[in-house]
């Protein structure tokens, strides 16, 4: 004698009593997923069955489409100047900024191979955290070895530019228009 109806031997008519079945068993499975389903299915449960109780009235939002324009605008513009100044960085207009973008990218390739991804987006937010409060403790310490540091930047990209970007033959940069 057949348990369940789908055990009998009509397949077809079967098929859906089958599928209710596997998908009770996989709902309440014992475990975690047993608690949380029950959990869930008895919240809501629990909200439909509450007399008196409903829903909260969401108020109707109208946008005008101008404001959809000016966003998208503003929007495009800021984006065209990244693409600007990216573009002015990857030809080498500002050797200064390429120079540093490609040091950048090697130091960031570098760290790459030491963490995994999810590693390192993890130390990223704990240095966003934790950065401020200690720039706020100790402001005059680093911004007199920030200063100290900028200088000898400056003075060290001052000697490369004169000894071996200067040396380097093409075309003058022209100077762009003040808008």
């Amino acid at each position: 004698m057949p348990k369940y109806a789908s055990d009998s031997d009509d397949e077809a008519s079967a098929m859906p009593a089958k599928l209710f079945r596997r998908q009770e068993a996989n709902a309440c499975s014992s475990g975690r997923r047993q608690s949380c389903g029950c959990i869930a299915l008895e919240g809501q449960d629990s909200v439909r069955c509450t007399d008196g109780w409903k829903l909260p009235q969401i108020p109707e939002i109208v946008l005008h489409e101008h404001t959809f324009r000016e966003a998208a605008t503003v929007f495009h513009r800021r984006f065209n100047q990244a693409l600007a100044i990216l573009l002015d960085i990857a030809c080498g207009r500002d050797p200064g900024l390429f120079i540093l973008a490609i040091v950048f990218l090697y130091i960031l390739s570098v760290v790459g191979t030491c963490f995994s991804f999810l590693n390192f987006l993890y130390l990223g937010y704990v240095g966003l955290q934790t950065v401020p409060i200690l720039y706020e403790r100790y402001e005059a310490e680093v911004d007199y070895i920030a200063g100290t540091l900028m200088r000898d930047m400056r003075r060290a990209y001052r000697k490369f530019d004169s000894r071996v970007l200067n040396k380097i033959p093409g075309d003058p940069v022209k100077e762009k228009k003040a808008r």
